[in-house]
């Protein structure tokens, strides 16, 4: 469900197939350059979801919950009971995450601070573009680079970006605009599955 205002909410339903939009463009690679121009510009957002890691043959599951405010984050994975087992969260002094047990750790990013930790990293600087269906910085605008490949609907499809690949299973259509369901990222040893249950896009 969609409604326009101060906040867009998206109820995201995670159905057994993939959802299509209900109106093909006549152009994808011009629908492709709106949706970019759209979706760069949304500097405050929200998700909940769940979240798959596979790392050094080691699995790891858990519930999502992610707020960005611009350059800024907080990232809460949770237990099976919704209970906050992990937060990482950004700040002015870098990135700070605090476990249940209340110790905490900072680092200059998320990424050295969970190598650090976990011997692993979500690459979070890339996914708060790629969770949104478009590139992170550092890309050509305009019609998709060769690294991008979008569908019929001027979405994005895959993605290669910093040594990351990004595969969109499955998109949640409503009346203004189409955003990622579920997303598979493949790199740097790690695999990671998210499947997005609610967006909430503010400002919007």
């Amino acid at each position: 469900m969609a409604r326009v205002g101060a906040t867009l909410s998206l109820l995201i339903l995670l159905a057994a197939c993939a959802t299509v939009s209900q109106h093909r463009p006549a152009d994808p690679n011009a629908a492709w350059a709106r949706r970019q121009s759209l979706l760069d510009n949304q500097q405050k957002w929200a998700l909940n979801g769940k979240l798959a890691v596979v790392a050094n043959q080691e699995g790891w599951y858990a519930g999502l919950r992610w707020q960005q405010n611009g350059p800024h984050f907080q990232i809460d994975l949770l237990d099976s009971f919704g209970r906050i087992v992990v937060r990482i969260k950004s700040g002015a002094a870098g990135v700070a995450l605090i476990q249940r047990d209340g110790s905490t750790a900072t680092a200059p990013d998320a990424e050295s601070l969970m190598q650090k930790l976990y011997g692993w990293a979500l690459p979070v600087s890339g996914l708060r573009y790629w969770v949104l269906g478009i590139p992170g910085p550092g890309r050509a605008s305009g019609t998709p680079a060769g690294r991008e490949r979008i569908d019929d609907y001027g979405r994005l499809a895959e993605l290669n970006q910093a040594g990351w690949a990004v595969d969109y299973k499955r998109y949640q259509s409503t009346d203004l605009i189409d955003l990622p369901e579920e997303i598979m990222v493949f790199g740097h040893e790690l695999r990671v599955k998210l499947i997005v249950s609610e967006w909430d896009l503010i400002g919007t």
